[in-house]
């Protein structure tokens, strides 16, 4: 892809088609999204990163559950995250964890900046720290209560992993 700006026009190149080595490069039917996100300053400082991500890769959380019956469903668990303090947090997985007991959260700083990451999980019955082998670990991380609101604090470039339980 290829862009450009002169004179106030922005130019946007969505395919090329080479005739070498292939002479059949990239013909046939093509769909594409695009977006575009005006901001002031510094793209660290507007996001743009976590942006794009989201956008390319919109997160979708599915929970599988056996209902005893031998029956399974599919349900949707939304969870909410807040971040207090300067660091940008990230979500890079949300996996059963392996020994099936729960999922694991992981979570990194992604640009040099502390504070404290608060997530409100619904169904949330114990919370624990554990390392990326999912062995539990000594951290700052706690449940509040019964809400299921666990909060953890979080250093530059850190990396978090939170066993949830339901």
């Amino acid at each position: 892809i290829g862009r450009s700006v002169e004179g106030g026009c922005l130019g946007l190149s969505l395919l090329r088609a080479p005739n070498f080595p292939d002479p059949k490069a990239d013909r046939g039917e093509h769909r594409f999204q695009y977006a575009l996100m005006p901001h002031e300053g510094d793209w660290r400082r507007a996001e743009i990163d976590a942006e794009a991500e989201a956008f390319n890769e919109p997160l979708q959380v599915h929970v599988i559950r056996n209902d005893g019956d031998g029956g399974i469903g599919r349900e949707h668990a939304p969870f909410d995250l807040a971040v207090d303090g300067a660091a940008r947090v990230e979500v890079v997985a949300f996996k059963p964890a392996e020994d099936g007991r729960g999922a694991i959260l992981r979570l990194v700083e992604k640009h040099g900046g502390h504070g404290r990451v608060r997530l409100s999980v619904p169904g949330c019955t114990a919370a624990t720290a554990v390392d990326l082998r999912e062995r539990p670990v000594a951290a700052d991380c706690s449940r509040h209560d019964e809400s299921g609101v666990v909060e953890c604090g979080i250093r530059p470039y850190q990396i978090i992993s939170v066993r949830l339980e339901s």
